[in-house]
């Protein structure tokens, strides 16, 4: 018998009747999106008809700007897992895209459709099942945000989006040149310089180093976890995206790593990556993690083989290579979607020949993606390590093995191999070795840095355990201040972070103040055209720059400017005694809240003007009979100058000073002119 005719049926995603998704718009999301109701997971169970038996397509309609998979369940049986799991680009209803998910057989009558996830789920606007109507749900796509950016359309209808906000606030600081409008996109914090490997290539505790190893004084150093706490919720309430933790050290030495770890992920929103040696990790931080949501980890393994791992590991065992291929065997066969763990190799001449066994050791391990980088060495030490000529055609050549095993290209940019594992950036890792001349002399951005301006100071910030902000990931020898001297709102828009976003806003990288970035004191050239961690994230930004329309762009650079001038002539009139407000009306509560900075001077200060006395009282510090050893003649002389003196008294008075109190070693009535 012939199927029966069928009609498409539309589910709006807000339609549920039972499941705990926001059914308001105050998200700011767009109208009539289902999106996560607070409680950090996701399950909406919908009720549909349908009016013929036979096979129907089920259609997503949804918005999301990361993978965020779910599992949908037809009349309690599981149809997909996984699904819902691709990027549209963004998580408005400027970036709604229709996705087929599966092919169903459904009989005429009433069905259940439910939607589970153990984390944040997309953003959705509905579902459809239908027969026959693929090209209705393509040409619905056609001129969403997901196929191709229309920022011009998107400024007109929908300039009080959120996240279109935020990415317009970065580009508008951008053309501003000075000022930025948002925090940061992406936060390092690097939580300790304590770290229990001894990576061969490390910058910081390779034995190579010799005398520039990280002392151990300095390596004990680590990120209070009040203050590590106190940094996350201002970037917070700066709009921060992404916060990503690691640095100089190993972050799980950190005492307090899963408690910042946990207080990070309960910040909504926030997308969180660790990146770790993983040898530290036993099954119940791993279960702790799973617990939390963390969303990616990045593992830092730079072998494929046990025996490769030691000779790059100082001191390490083969066995802490199998601990480390357990441990990932138990988190990715017990986690549902997160984290994504990716598995990270440096690669130089002591594991160039290990690419496939890395790919293998990746798939064996059923982890999510592989990415490698070359070696960033340190003149003098660590550059016995570089890639030859030799070295880089062998790369090459595995790099051909891989290449044939790529299936397609994600949304991300990553190539899939037909195992399912994701190659993260591959062509750039290759274009870094493409150049005899540069990758010899591990120069590997040297033909691409200077092709495009450097936007990092208005979309990154590192923060070390020391709490000193670096503006770029290799800009250690330039801090732009210190969370132990001002909060990070402060730094992010003081003076020596307008100094770095004015210097680094050029294109050509000539200038001698790009000789301070990066790990060589020697280098007579840009220390970016070593190896720039950055590069990917000016490339973004510099691409949504070109992907305005001129005239828009134009018109933008020009309120920019207007602002820019705006901003600097208040600044000159706005009183920095009225800043104390924002934190209480009371100056002197206001900067113990502060935590740093005193908005008024001391309610009391003592001043001892002399130390000389006509009197020789039995217990007295200075002048009595019983003291053993006594001052010299010299300190019973000394007392203030009177023009410092002076000037003490009218600097407190402006400081809003209420009591002067004169004592002190002497009498203050033997002081020369005090009334």
């Amino acid at each position: 018998m012939a199927p029966e005719q069928k009609e498409a049926v539309f589910i709006p995603a807000r339609n549920f009747v039972r499941g705990n998704l926001s059914k308001t718009d105050e998200h700011g999301f767009g109208k009539d999106l289902g999106v996560d109701g607070g409680e950090g997971w996701g399950y909406a169970e919908y009720e549909f008809f349908v009016k013929g038996s036979g096979n129907y397509t089920l259609w997503s309609n949804y918005a999301s700007g990361q993978s965020r998979p779910v599992k949908l369940l037809i009349d309690n049986i599981v149809i997909k897992e996984g699904a819902l799991s691709l990027s549209t680009g963004g998580w408005t209803q400027e970036y709604l895209k229709w996705h087929k998910e599966c092919e169903v057989n459904l009989s005429n009558g009433k069905h259940d459709l439910m939607l589970l996830s153990p984390s944040f789920i997309p953003h959705i606007k509905g579902f459809a099942f239908a027969s026959g109507n693929e090209r209705m749900f393509i040409n619905r796509n056609t001129g969403k945000a997901g196929a191709g950016l229309d920022f011009l359309r998107i400024l007109k209808s929908k300039v009080s989006n959120k996240h279109f906000n935020e990415r317009l606030k970065e580009i508008f600081g951008i053309f501003d040149g000075k000022y930025s409008y948002k925090g940061p996109f992406h936060v390092q914090i690097d939580l300790t310089n304590d770290c229990n490997n001894q990576c061969i290539a490390c910058w910081c505790n390779s034995p190579l180093l010799k005398e520039r190893r990280l002392k151990p004084p300095r390596k004990r150093i680590y990120l209070p976890a009040s203050l590590a706490k106190e940094l996350i919720d201002e970037v917070y309430n700066m709009g921060v995206t992404e916060i990503y933790f690691s640095g100089s050290g190993e972050p799980f030495m950190h005492p307090d790593a899963m408690e910042i770890f946990a207080y990070a992920k309960s910040k909504r929103n926030i997308i969180c990556h660790i990146n770790t040696n993983f040898t530290l990790l036993d099954r119940k931080k791993i279960g702790r993690l799973i617990n939390m949501g963390m969303d990616f980890l990045t593992v830092s393994v730079w072998a494929g083989t046990p025996q490769v791992y030691v000779k790059t590991h100082i001191g390490s065992s083969e066995d802490s290579f199998i601990r480390i291929r357990d441990n990932l065997l138990y988190l990715n066969s017990r986690k549902d979607s997160k984290p994504q763990v990716k598995l990270y190799n440096v690669m130089f001449n002591m594991n160039h020949k290990e690419m496939l066994n890395m790919v293998k050791f990746a798939e064996e391990t059923h982890s999510d993606s592989l990415e490698f980088t070359p070696v960033d060495t340190i003149p003098g030490y660590t550059d016995t390590l570089a890639l030859r000529q030799e070295h880089i055609e062998e790369i090459i050549r595995q790099s051909g093995g891989i290449k044939s095993r790529i299936l397609t290209k994600d949304e991300n940019g990553c190539y899939v191999l037909n195992s399912g594992l994701r190659i993260f950036g591959f062509d750039q890792f290759l274009r870094r070795l493409s150049s005899k001349e540069y990758a010899e002399g591990a120069l590997y951005d040297k033909d691409i840095i200077d092709s495009i301006p450097c936007y990092i100071g208005w979309i990154f910030a590192r923060i070390i355990p020391e709490g000193e902000m670096h503006s770029c990931l290799k800009a250690h020898r330039i801090p732009t201040g210190s969370l132990y001297l001002s909060r990070f709102s402060e730094i992010w828009d003081s003076s020596r972070q307008f100094y770095f976003r004015k210097k680094t806003r050029v294109y050509k990288k000539k200038d001698k103040f790009f000789r301070m970035i990066g790990n060589d004191p020697d280098v007579k050239e840009a220390g970016c055209y070593k190896s720039c961690d950055d590069i990917l994230r000016n490339m973004w930004v510099h691409s949504n720059i070109k992907r305005i329309p001129f005239a828009l762009r134009l018109a933008l650079k020009l309120l920019a400017k207007g602002s820019r001038l705006f901003k600097d002539i208040k600044s000159i009139f706005v009183s920095s005694l009225s800043e104390y407000k924002k934190y209480h009306p009371d100056p002197l509560i206001a900067g113990i809240l502060h935590g740093r900075k005193a908005f008024v001077g001391p309610e009391q200060v003592v001043i001892d003007p002399a130390n000389k006395c006509n009197l020789r009282c039995i217990s007295c510090w200075l002048y009595s009979p019983l003291l053993k050893n006594k001052p010299s003649q010299e300190l019973l002389n000394k007392e203030l100058p009177p023009s410092i003196l002076k000037k003490l008294i009218n600097d407190l008075a402006s400081l809003k000073t209420k009591r002067l109190r004169f004592t002190g070693g002497g009498e203050p009535f033997m002081y020369k002119g005090l009334l």
